[in-house]
């Protein structure tokens, strides 16, 4: 990667044997380098896993709390809801009944009186049939 930077082109041209001890010094210095940041990166991530560790569980058990909360919320809600419904339907079933009693009575009145004229009808025929 040096070599092919600016400095290492500019060394190339120059060609001296000064400039290749500085080429090999800087290749040398710049693999010491490497080398040192792999390993402080070692360290650093060694020292901060458990960290992450605990950072990861909290989360983990604050989630699992949450969703614990969430579930109860949810429970009572529905039965809160289904309460509700229930009681709306009790009332429009109410208002329904209310409604149609009129009719239902009407229709009750009509049937009966359709009743008795077929019976009466049914009486007739039958005194006919039986005086001819």
């Amino acid at each position: 990667m040096i070599e092919t930077s600016q400095l290492g082109q500019e060394a190339k041209r120059t060609h001296t044997p000064q400039s290749e001890d500085l080429m090999t010094t800087i290749t040398e210095e710049s693999e010491v380098l490497k080398e040192r940041l792999g390993q402080d990166m070692n360290t650093l991530r060694d020292k901060l896993e458990p960290y992450a560790d605990n950072l990861k569980s909290q989360i983990q058990q604050r989630v699992e709390e949450l969703m614990a909360a969430m579930t109860s919320y949810a429970e009572s809600l529905d039965s809160e809801t289904l309460e509700e419904l229930r009681g709306n339907l009790e009332q429009s079933v109410k208002e329904l009944q209310a409604q149609l009693e009129p009719y239902t009575d009407e229709l009750k009145e009509n049937v009966g009186q359709n009743l008795q004229d077929m019976k009466k009808s049914f009486i007739v025929s039958t005194e006919d049939f039986l005086q001819s």
